[in-house]
């Protein structure tokens, strides 16, 4: 039996990786492993940087400028926050930037549409350009939020409501958004004293739903406001919402968005 010689080929498989594999060690050859890996792998790899000190950092301040996935350069946003360091603080100082292209969730507060009668909640309402087209000083007012809280004049009802939906905070993902929409829709539920000013929707029928969500079933003239009260002193927040989200409409939604220009978050 011969014995293999140094001069011998090797066998398929068994080629040791060049120098300049992505098998490399240390910092180099995490750099290479994040340069061919998918953005699932980069986010997961990024966490090793850690461990590489000064150079690490440096590598996650470049995948927080360079990456062109989002989800990539939050993870590396997230990570330089983790980190007692003024090159880290500074390169996240300003936040995360969003570019054209990248997709975040945007928290919205709901429109109030006032038709003469009811106020509705109507997220649907997404696009009231012709708002911008009012001259407000002509009607006495300096903008439209201040015809909102004190207009109630001719012009009031109608094609006007009371408020135009308004973004309050973006997110990066859905699911957290959906938390802050619904964390947001229960705090503005809280603060209304009075519902018999809203419309309840077409199909929402009042003692169904008590006794689907097992509450007891409250008859008369104020019965809206009474399980409220009672929701409010119990601090049961949670139903008191999915009361007038059921019932009315949503204080907030969730729209996805695109991103059209380039723009800082703070995470």
């Amino acid at each position: 039996m011969e014995h293999p010689q140094v001069t011998d080929g090797i066998l398929g498989g068994q080629t040791p990786p060049p120098i300049n594999s992505a098998t490399l060690g240390g910092i180099e050859g995490l750099q290479q492993r994040l340069t061919i890996a998918p953005p699932e792998q980069r986010s997961q790899l990024l966490s090793t940087a850690l461990s590489y000190g000064e150079a690490g950092i440096d590598l996650l301040i470049a995948t927080l400028n360079n990456d062109p996935v989002l989800t990539v350069r939050a993870t590396a946003y997230q990570l330089l926050q983790s980190i007692d360091s003024e090159k880290a603080k500074a390169a996240i100082a300003n936040g995360i930037l969003l570019s054209p292209g990248d997709l975040v969730y945007s928290v919205f507060k709901s429109a109030i549409q006032f038709n003469d009668e009811f106020f509705s909640l109507d997220p649907e309402y997404q696009n009231l350009d012709f708002l911008d087209e009012i001259n407000w000083l002509e009607l006495g007012h300096t903008d439209y939020e201040d015809f909102c809280r004190n207009g109630r004049d001719n012009y009031s009802g109608g094609e006007i409501g009371s408020y135009v939906p308004k973004r309050v905070a973006r997110y990066l993902t859905k699911t957290e958004a959906e938390a802050a929409a619904e964390k947001l829709h229960q705090k503005l539920v809280s603060e209304w004293e009075y519902t018999g000013c809203f419309e309840e929707k077409s199909d929402f029928v009042f003692n169904e739903w008590c006794e689907a969500n097992q509450v007891q079933y409250i008859g008369g003239y104020d019965y809206w406001d009474e399980l409220s009260d009672e929701l409010k002193a119990a601090d049961n927040y949670e139903l008191l919402g999915k009361l007038w989200r059921d019932g009315i409409g949503s204080f907030a939604f969730v729209q996805e968005e695109t991103m059209n220009e380039s723009q800082y978050l703070k995470l």
